[in-house]
């Protein structure tokens, strides 16, 4: 049975937020705090859109960012929508100091490793990690906007060294370790990464041979598992904490790839990336800095970007670091239930085999601090959305996650304001102007159109130097606006379908 404040009506309602649940959120204290109404979330949304400088400027202040925002928040010198629009022209900041706020004595991060053993590392072990790692860095001569790439599984060995190319002002590129390397080497391009950090564990002489053939440039090699031209342990040794050098807002950070047969190479900034993924994790997921968020299974590189970013909330996190064939999902639920784990994140996939399995988290755990589910929407089925609440929790914020590498974030997410109805995402994401257009351009309501952006926002790709203009790829059919070609139906209180109808 479906608890009292969980109602499958005729709305397809599934769960909806208590009032206590509600007014605590911070996304309600973020709308009091510049005057909105905590009710009128279309109202709130529609100043967020339009006023992008208002908005990311207010939220600047509003997650105490470490550093200096500057006199403008939004730099608009032509009339036009988005060309040459630039945020915090004048800001200075370092993503990595950020990411390393809080107590020393506070867990940062967890690490599920097989067996369901778990590691974890304090702040101050982790703070001493990245200042050992962006020490070794600089000795090996890697200089602010010099690429640092890392073909590495999520945990904690691959945080540190991803923070520690962030204080450096380095640029993180993660290869995808579930793509083959002459792959890698066509996407790449003529950018030519010097540095490779490498976890060889479960990794074959063969493998390891194809991944430096197809990166000649490769100058130094810091393994993990086994010897090489360094090994992680001793790399950088004697520095115990790292040193901020504050870079412009839009200093770039990392590179990720969009698409899947002609992947293509875009840059986004440190700035952007931060306040973005702020955004996300503390209004529409509600993270505070006693939450602890979990990804289960191999997510995207963007993805595991998002999730490390939350430590910037003052939130732990928790990497899945069980071996690729790990796929009982019943010891991973176990797993889950020793943890105080409030903020679970997975893939579709992850949830078919539960249900495969006869998993009843719900009967066979307690998940007593569990309080949000996210799932990515692209292959999450509606009938999906009933068997997390009649099997996991009845009590739980579910977030479908709609997003793109080329935004390095969500177009929709969840929000505590909102009830969570059967197949459907569950709002429009904050600061950006997002509308569905028929094939004329019109704005359209109940029917499916093209996803469009028509203001500027923090987290606009740009293309590496000798690249093609991500601007074109992404509005070709649609100049002005900021599209990527997706399909979707917008309801009249602002949630989206993203599958047709079956017929």
């Amino acid at each position: 049975m479906l608890d009292s404040h969980v109602a499958l009506g005729r709305s397809g309602t599934l769960w909806a937020p208590r009032a206590s649940r509600i007014v605590n959120s911070s996304l309600a204290k973020f709308i009091a705090s510049v005057g909105g109404a905590v009710n009128d979330y279309a109202t709130f949304h529609a100043w967020s859109a339009n006023d992008p400088g208002g908005f990311w400027g207010a939220l600047w202040h509003y997650a105490r960012i470490i550093g200096s925002p500057g006199k403008v928040a939004l730099y608009r010198p032509t009339t036009s929508a988005m060309d040459g629009a630039v945020f915090f022209p004048e800001a200075r900041l370092n993503l990595a100091e950020n990411l390393l706020r809080g107590r020393a004595s506070r867990i940062a991060a967890y690490e599920i490793r097989s067996g369901g053993k778990t590691a974890e590392m304090t702040m101050e072990t982790l703070r001493g990690e990245v200042g050992r790692i962006a020490s070794g860095m600089k000795q090996a001569g890697i200089r602010p906007g010099m690429t640092v790439a890392a073909w590495m599984p999520p945990g904690l060995e691959r945080l540190a060294t991803l923070i520690a190319t962030f204080a450096i002002g380095a640029t993180w590129l993660d290869l995808d370790q579930n793509v083959p390397p002459e792959t890698l080497a066509e996407r790449l391009g003529e950018m030519r990464p010097t540095l490779l950090f490498i976890d060889e564990r479960g990794v074959g002489d063969a493998r390891r041979s194809r991944l430096l053939e197809a990166l000649p440039g490769i100058a130094t090699v810091v393994s993990l598992g086994r010897s090489g031209d360094a090994t992680w342990e001793d790399f950088g040794r004697g520095c115990a904490r790292p040193r901020y050098r504050r870079f412009p807002f839009n200093h770039p950070a990392a590179i990720l790839f969009v698409g899947t047969t002609n992947a293509q190479p875009v840059v986004h900034s440190a700035g952007g990336m931060l306040l973005t993924h702020l955004k996300e994790h503390l209004l529409h997921c509600d993270l505070k800095a006693e939450s602890l968020l979990c990804v289960m299974g191999e997510w995207s590189p963007m993805m595991r970007l998002w999730h490390s970013s939350a430590l910037a909330t003052g939130a732990s996190i928790a990497f899945d670091g069980r071996r690729r064939g790990a796929k009982n999902p019943k010891a991973a639920w176990r797993v889950i239930d020793t943890m105080p784990i409030t903020h679970l994140g997975m893939e579709p996939g992850f949830l078919g085999r539960s249900e495969a399995f006869g998993c009843d988290p719900k009967s066979e755990c307690g998940l007593r601090a569990l309080r949000v589910m996210l799932v990515s929407a692209r292959g999450f089925r509606p009938e999906q959305f009933q068997w997390v609440y009649e099997h996991v929790k009845s009590d739980l914020m579910l977030a479908p996650l709609l997003g793109s590498p080329a935004v390095c974030g969500h177009y929709f997410l969840g929000s505590p304001l909102h009830p969570v109805r059967r197949g459907e995402l569950t709002a429009r994401t904050l600061g950006m102007a997002l509308h569905v257009v028929d094939q004329r351009r019109a704005p359209v309501i109940g029917r499916r159109g093209s996803l469009v952006c028509s203001e500027p926002f923090p987290t606009l790709p740009k293309a590496p130097p000798g690249g093609e203009s991500v601007w074109r790829n992404g509005s070709e059919d649609l100049p002005g606006l900021w599209a990527e070609g997706i399909e979707i139906e917008l309801t009249p209180y602002g949630a989206a379908i993203q599958e047709p109808p079956a017929t």
